[in-house]
């Protein structure tokens, strides 16, 4: 009637991390963090996703067989890794929501390395960039004049930044990292 897209809810994805009975090989746990919270970034980026959910938050059991009951981010309470311990993918999706909170999503820019550098701010004047690369790791420098600069990993951990004047060299790959620039 508005000629508006209705917005849409992606309330079933995910990656198994173990299973024979499927068509599809499982992926690691590694690489179910990594794959999640790029695509969660990319469904918020289209701009049409209103809401992204996880297919499951748990292991549905404990049965390394049997795909569909590992898609969880949070392993099953009878799991030889820990008592409903959280996979990768639960500690790198509390990291891009921490590092993300308030955010809204403005552009994405590539470079010619294969780059990806998703840029969210707050109104304000900080800018948060979620930075991956699909492939092997790469050198950047990033130009940050006049601005505070953190460095976070995919976790959410604090990374030690070392300027070169007015510059950031930092390793991008897989994993997404974030870069704070407070000109505040």
């Amino acid at each position: 009637t508005n000629n508006k897209p209705l917005p849409i809810w992606c309330d079933e994805y995910g990656y198994f991390t173990s299973g024979k009975d499927n068509a599809y090989s499982p992926v690691t746990e590694e690489q179910q963090a990594v794959y999640m919270a790029r695509y969660t970034a990319m469904m918020a980026a289209s701009g049409l996703v209103e809401m992204a959910m996880p297919y499951v938050a748990y292991d549905m059991y404990d049965n390394v067989e049997l795909s569909e009951g590992n898609y969880g981010i949070i392993r099953h309470s009878n799991s030889d890794k820990g008592s409903c311990t959280s996979k990768p993918a639960h500690i790198m999706l509390a990291g891009y929501m921490n590092a993300l909170s308030g955010k809204k999503f403005k552009s994405v820019l590539l470079n010619d390395a294969g780059v990806y550098a998703y840029l969210y701010n707050s109104g304000d004047k900080e800018n948060v960039y979620m930075l991956w690369d699909n492939g092997n790791d790469v050198r950047c420098t990033v130009k940050v004049s006049g601005a505070n600069v953190s460095l976070y990993d995919c976790f959410g951990n604090s990374k030690y930044v070392k300027m070169d004047g007015n510059s950031l060299n930092v390793t991008i790959g897989q994993r997404p990292v974030y870069l704070v620039l407070d000109s505040g």
